[in-house]
């Protein structure tokens, strides 16, 4: 497993096993794979990018992570909730799990899917999208700086 793929992995774990989000309902998506699998709604997608190492020689990587938040904004039945209230509600279960102090989350990171430490977390901010008559998203912007050493 790459670098890129344990933090995606971690990413997904923090948000299963800390946030409200109902993981029955909410499908989760790595990598380019919600690129090539059709996704199915309401789900979550986290896509990390750009190792570059720095300092050089160090061993230690950041990388850019973005988690979208993905809604149906087609409403089933007529007694179903509004789509729009879906949707915020798992924006807000992805915000409470991951908007922790920088330090909780890198150590939830570092424990998450293992084999590597993560030092840091810088939160780039949140993005929303309007629907495109179909489906609402917002995405989560993240810079991790971490390394492929397990630190106890």
């Amino acid at each position: 497993m790459s670098l890129k793929q344990k933090i995606e992995a971690a990413f997904v774990d923090t948000l299963r096993n800390t946030s409200e989000l109902d993981t029955a309902v909410v499908k989760f998506y790595t990598g380019q794979e919600n690129q090539r699998t059709p996704r199915g709604l309401p789900c979550v997608t986290v896509d990390a990018s750009g190792s570059r190492e720095e300092p050089l020689n160090t061993g230690n990587f950041k990388y850019r992570v973005l988690v979208g938040v993905w809604g149906s904004a087609d409403q089933a039945l007529e007694d179903d909730p509004l789509p729009e209230e879906l949707h915020a509600e798992n924006v807000r279960a992805c915000q409470r799990a991951l908007n922790i102090p920088q330090r909780d989350l890198a150590a939830l990171l570092s424990t998450g899917a293992g084999d590597f430490h993560c030092f840091g977390v810088v939160r780039q901010g949140q993005v929303p999208h309007e629907p495109d008559r179909r489906a609402f998203v917002d995405f989560f912007s993240y810079e991790v700086t971490v390394c492929e050493v397990t630190f106890v």
